[in-house]
């Protein structure tokens, strides 16, 4: 999307989660995992903790914003999809990918 492969990653120093994203060149030309030029697009371990929730990763869908010209336009918005402790109900928030920031309103 945009030029990036995103993914989910969580380990013992990130227990709920980071959402993060690296060029598609970096992902492919990569000789092993740690040489991928990883950028963190969300901390939910922060935002947890920011917002007094326990937030479980529910998954996101990047929006695609078409051709613009011979190029793909960078994909700016995405729809984040994150549950309080795992619950059943999931709450959609609107996310800004350029400022890594949720949308107000959104």
């Amino acid at each position: 999307r945009g030029g990036y492969i995103y993914n989910f990653w969580q380990d013992a120093n990130n227990k709920q989660g980071l959402w993060r994203r690296a060029p598609y060149e970096s992902y492919v030309n990569a000789k092993s995992a740690d040489d991928v030029a990883w950028d963190i697009v969300l901390d939910l371990d922060k935002l947890s903790a920011d917002e007094g929730m326990t937030w479980v990763w529910k998954g996101a869908r990047v929006l695609d914003e078409g051709p613009d010209g011979p190029k793909p336009r960078q994909a700016k918005l995405a729809m984040v999809m994150l549950s309080d402790g795992g619950k059943d109900a999931t709450e959609m928030r609107e996310f800004n990918l350029e400022t890594k920031s949720f949308v107000s309103g959104g």
